[in-house]
């Protein structure tokens, strides 16, 4: 019997990431479907996204299978999305001039102060993943990314970000684009 494959799905956001995981990922029977999981590290629980905003040596440290108390091994591949390691949305507020305070905010702080991904940083965190699932037993690593036009995307993302900020409108768009 093969060695399994682990897949990751990067997203990026507003890539139909979400109804990937809540309506495709739990029907998937060749594989073990983990959407958004979470690690423990040092105590605290992560989601798995957010260990990219770690150092890229952090998988270096890790040398049991993190994911081993969420699958059960049975030689099929494993699936994992999180659209976080992408980084996360650029709230247009503060950008919008006599916005209130405390609305169009980011949900997470995270997505405050990274929210642009590095893709010399992500890849380096694809690098050490890929040699630590090795020892954890995957045969190799495979990333997976949902495209989108990028119009549409934009968008998209700011419909989401905006609507909560008082006086958000086309000028605050071109601005923020």
């Amino acid at each position: 019997m093969s060695k399994p494959i682990l897949y990751i799905h990067v997203g990026p956001s507003k890539t139909a990431t979400t109804f990937l995981q809540r309506d495709v990922l739990g029907r998937i029977e060749s594989a073990e479907c983990l959407p958004v999981p979470e690690i423990e590290v040092e105590g605290r629980r992560l989601r798995f996204g957010d260990l990219f905003s770690l150092s890229p040596e952090f998988w270096r440290g890790l040398e049991a299978d993190p994911l081993a108390d969420k699958v059960r091994h049975s030689g099929r591949d494993v699936v994992i999305s999180d659209e976080r390691i992408c980084g996360g949305l650029v709230a247009p507020q503060p950008w919008i001039p006599g916005s209130v305070p405390g609305r169009g905010l980011p949900p997470s702080p995270r997505l405050h102060t990274h929210s642009r991904a590095d893709p010399y940083f992500v890849s380096n965190h694809f690098r050490e993943l890929r040699r630590a699932a090795r020892a954890w037993g995957y045969e190799r690593v495979r990333v997976l990314l949902t495209p989108r036009r990028q119009d549409t995307k934009l968008a998209s993302s700011y419909a989401q970000l905006s609507n909560r900020v008082r006086g958000a409108g086309q000028q605050n768009f071109e601005t923020w684009v």
